[in-house]
């Protein structure tokens, strides 16, 4: 078995992006006595009020986002999306969601923007290392991690030449979804 954990060197910690390292942030709080509510400093939510957020457990990631497949000790990626308590409130499956649908968007599954993936991961201070995992299981699942930059640079202006072996979802004019796989909480994006 593939142990991501020991390859991908990385900080065991990080300051909070949301707290900066503080252990509190700008919440909005309520006095129920009073019915008053201000902003004001309270104990950061993201970090527990640690100032830390520890790195991602990738090889936990690998499991949730692909499964075993019938004999063999291979595993496939998950055309559906895991099932999950609360990806928006619960952080290692915010990361492991965040990752399976940064799959989606650069192998071409789906590439509307991944709006609602990346609420998941807006103060985590590992993103860049989530989405650069994200890019390698994309390439070894479906062979290609640039559908989904090929189709927004198109659509942005940018000039990108022909890239052959890429899914039609890349090329302007094409699919956005590939599959009928895309969950219903991220059906806005299709508007």
């Amino acid at each position: 078995m593939t142990t991501f954990n020991d390859k991908i060197k990385i900080d065991e910690h990080r300051d909070c992006k949301r707290c900066k390292g503080t252990k509190t942030a700008t919440k909005w709080i309520y006095d129920p006595i009073t019915k008053k509510g201000d902003f004001g400093p309270a104990p950061c939510d993201e970090c527990n009020a640690t100032g830390m957020i520890s790195k991602p457990d990738f090889d936990n990631i690998f499991q949730v986002i692909t499964k075993k497949v019938k004999g063999s000790e291979k595993r496939a990626f998950r055309t559906g999306k895991p099932k999950f308590e609360n990806e928006h409130k619960n952080q290692e499956e915010g990361r492991a969601y965040y990752v399976w649908r940064m799959v989606r968007f650069h192998s071409g599954q789906d590439v509307t923007m991944p709006v609602v993936a990346s609420m998941c991961v807006t103060y985590d201070p590992f993103e860049r290392e989530l989405d650069a995992f994200a890019s390698y299981v994309a390439k070894g699942a479906f062979g290609t991690d640039l559908a989904g930059a090929t189709r927004w640079a198109r659509a942005l202006g940018y000039e990108v030449r022909d890239t052959p072996n890429l899914p039609a979802s890349a090329q302007s004019g094409g699919p956005v979804v590939l599959d009928n796989d895309k969950p219903p909480a991220e059906h806005p994006e299709l508007f």
